[in-house]
Order: structure tokens, then sequence, then C-alpha cells
């Protein structure tokens, strides 16, 4: 029987998609499956794959990434199978999701989402990972160990959803997206930990992130992170914070029927989680169906004729930095804390984007403006989005200015007395690590035996 499908596909979506190794496709309900010819450089034909009962001929959307690949059923109930590299006879299919330890009771995936994807580094693909300062980070393929992560695109593009089969099925972690949370995404797509989005005007960033290179991972297994700069440590730390959004080269799209669509597709390829491939559908300026393609490294994008049906949406284009034109309000809480003589404010802390402003003031506008790290921790009950009146837990640091040390003689007293006995001052030291706990109402900051409580707005005062 002829399998009514195509030979390739260039772009990762709901209906058909790809790994480094096979070619997957929803077919009536049932998933299909042949080599990536592409990025493996097999070959052969498509096979119907061995599905369990509950999902076969349900299947309504599919993800694959590394190791991992994801179905929903039409009730969006959520499988996953973990072999997605190896032989297809092997491939084993649960619907257990969550704590603990990936079997929990499983994962509904919402229907007022823009998109979702999964996304995963794992050791015999990626070994491991770049850390913001150029160290290699993680374990080498000495077994099969992966970061695997579903990526929930909500449905007014604000929010950035990431979950794990490990952890508690929520919608409570998100990657805080550029601005600040501020940036509308209209598009995206996962793979190995990076990110890629886009805005209806054309604006694109792309960011990894995932559990183990943000500096989440606190309970699983140790892994030593600092704020302090790692370069050229003999043994280094990982260094945070992640590395942040870095906005992308627009697509120029001036002239002629040049035109780009909103199905855009990140894939890896490489090593040490650097080397991706970015995809953007659309039009050449002589009309003709393809797509635009660069490295995420690279300046510039290179069309590719293929003379398919487009699968997106038209976007408006727009030739300038459009990133900010329709963004949305800030989602932020400002806390202070008053003494005698002066006082200390916390602006703008956002629950997923980091740094906020630490500001000490102390009289005639004087001030000392630090900041204040933050990355959450990981949580073995559900809970809700953002920021509320159940506490939220982080780990962090406090960060000093260069000159804060040259200055120091010309602080009040009190200031001084404050500064010493809660920072750890030195020249070769800028952070102080501390431990917040942050709620809608009021903020504890734990730096040792020290313990700081701020309430939100002007009305906090201990």
């Amino acid at each position: 029987m002829k399998i009514d499908l195509p030979e390739r596909f260039y772009f990762r979506t709901g209906k058909y998609t790809f790994n480094s190794r096979y070619y997957t496709a929803i077919l009536d309900g049932s998933i299909y499956i042949k080599p990536n010819q592409d990025l493996d450089g097999g070959d052969g034909p498509w096979e119907k794959m061995t599905l369990p009962k509950d999902l076969d001929g349900s299947v309504s959307e599919i993800a694959i990434d590394g190791r991992q690949m994801i179905a929903i059923d039409s009730n969006r109930r959520l499988y996953r199978m973990d072999d997605a590299r190896g032989p297809v006879e092997d491939f084993f299919w649960t619907d257990r999701w969550g704590f603990p330890f990936a079997q929990g009771f499983g994962f509904n995936i919402r229907e007022d989402i823009l998109s979702w994807d999964i996304s995963v580094v794992s050791t015999p693909e990626d070994i491991m990972y770049t850390d913001p300062a150029g160290n290699h980070q993680g374990q080498p393929p000495k077994n099969e160990i992966s970061c695997a992560h579903l990526i929930i695109l909500d449905n007014a593009g604000r929010h950035l959803i990431f979950n794990d089969p490990w952890l508690p099925a929520d919608y409570s972690y998100e990657i805080g997206l550029p601005y600040r949370g501020r940036f509308v995404a209209a598009a995206m797509s996962s793979s190995g930990s990076t990110h890629f989005i886009m805005n209806k005007f054309g604006d694109m960033f792309t960011r990894l992130y995932d559990f183990d290179i943000s500096g989440y991972h606190n309970i699983y297994y140790p892994i030593d992170y600092s704020y302090e700069d790692q370069r050229g440590k003999d043994n280094p730390k990982w260094q945070l914070p992640a590395e942040d959004w870095k906005m992308q080269p627009k697509i120029d799209t001036s002239g002629g029927d040049a035109q780009i669509t909103d199905c855009i597709t990140i894939f890896k390829v490489g090593t040490y989680c650097t080397d991706r491939v970015l995809r953007v559908e659309g039009l050449n300026r002589n009309g003709e169906t393809g797509f635009y393609e660069k490295h995420i490294s690279d300046a510039e994008w290179k069309f590719h004729i293929t003379n398919l049906p487009l699968a997106g949406k038209f976007l408006e284009n727009r030739p300038y930095d459009s990133s900010m034109d329709d963004s949305g309000r800030g989602e932020y809480y400002n806390y202070l804390k008053k003494y005698r003589d002066f006082s200390i404010r916390i602006n703008e802390f956002h629950c997923y984007c980091t740094p906020a402003d630490f500001v000490i003031s102390f009289g005639q506008a004087k001030n000392i403006n630090l900041k204040i790290h933050s990355v959450g921790t990981v949580r073995l009950k559900k809970r809700s989005p953002g920021l509320d009146k159940n506490p939220r837990k982080y780990t962090g640091a406090v960060e000093v200015p260069g000159n804060l040390l040259e200055n120091f003689n010309s602080y009040p007293d009190s200031v001084k007395t404050w500064l010493k006995s809660h920072l750890n001052l030195s020249e070769n030291n800028k952070f102080t690590k501390v431990k917040i706990t942050a709620t809608s109402e009021w903020m504890k900051i734990n730096s040792g035996l020290r313990s700081l409580t701020f309430r939100t707005a002007e009305t906090g005062q201990e």
C-alpha cells in the first residue's frame, strides 16, 4: 500500500516533524516514521509506528527532538517515548508524566495555547553544554543522560512555559520572554534547549535555556553554579546567569514578491549546544515558495526554493526593529524596606526575568545601585503560575558595582554598617549568595544568618 506522505519535511510542526534520526508524520490518526536522509544519511520507506491502544488512531499532534517524542491524542492527553534515536522496534510509549520520577498521573495540554514543542539535550548528540563563560559543562556520554522539556507558548504570546517529565504537571515554570516579559511572540520552535521565537512583525530571538544551564537544578543531582566570572578557571563552575535572548537579524523581504510566514523551525546540529539551524517559511522575490535559512550565529539568511504549498500565515515583516511595537504590560512587583535614615527598594522584580534593581537610597537622591539575580527552584508539588499569595522560592545573588568599594567612605555610617554586615565585600568578590522567598505581598531575602523582609509598593516598613 502506498503511503501518501512526502519523502522529506523542512519544518518541525505538530503534524510532521523530525529529529536527527527520523522524519515522523501523522496520517489518519496514526504516526508514520522513516529515516531522516538529510541529517542521518539513512534511507527507507515510511512505516506505521506501533502505538498504545488508546493512542493509535487518535493522534492529533506530535513533536520529536533528540531521544524523546511526544504525541497528544484527541483529548489532549500527552504520551511520551524516550528512545527516539534508537531502533523503531524498541520504541516504548507511556502516558506517565510528573513527580515522582516521571511516573506521575500524566499531563493534558490545554487547548488555549498558540503552540507547543519538545526540546532535548542528550549526551550522545550534544556531549555537553557550553555555558555563558564558554566552558563545556555536564557529563560526557558514559550513559544516555538528557534534559527534556515540554515547551508551550500561551494563547496571548506572553508566556513561554516549560515542564519536564520529572516535575509536577503544571504551568508554573517559564522562560521569561525578551524585554522582561513584554515581548509578544506569534510563533515558537525549540530544539536542544534552544528556543526560537518570532513576533507578528518578523522580529526574532533565540535563547539557550533549560533546567540545567539556567541554575534550577538543586535536587536530583548536584550542579555547582556560580555568578562569579568562571572564564579561564581550571575547574569552572557552571556560569550564571544563563544567557539572555539574542536578537536575530531580520529577513530582507523588500522588493518583488518576497514575504515570510509564521511557520518557523529550529533544529540542532553539532555538539556542545552551540550549533543550531533556523528556518522561516516564505516567498522569494520571484514569488517562489521555500524557506529562509541560516546558522544561529550567521548574519545572513539564504533562501531555498521548495515549490511546496505554504503552511503558515503571511506576516507584516517590518524592515526595522519592531520588537516592542505591540509590547505587553510589565508583570513585576516593587518591594520596599525602610530603615530610620535610609531605605532599600527592589524595583521591577519579575517572577521569571532576572536581574532586578536593588537600590539603597539615603538622602538628597543619593543611591547605591545594586542588582539582585534570581532563579527558581525545583518543586515537588503543583502550583499556579506567577507570583501570588503562595510563597515562591528562588536562589540568587546580590551583585555590587565595581565602584562601590572605591566610594565606600562617602556613605553614611548606617549604610556602611549595613553593607558590611549583609554583603560579602571584597575586591575579588562582587556577589553575595542569597535565598529568596517572594509573594505578591512581601519578599524575604536570606543571606547567611541575615534575613530581610520587604513589603510591596511604598507601604512596607519594619
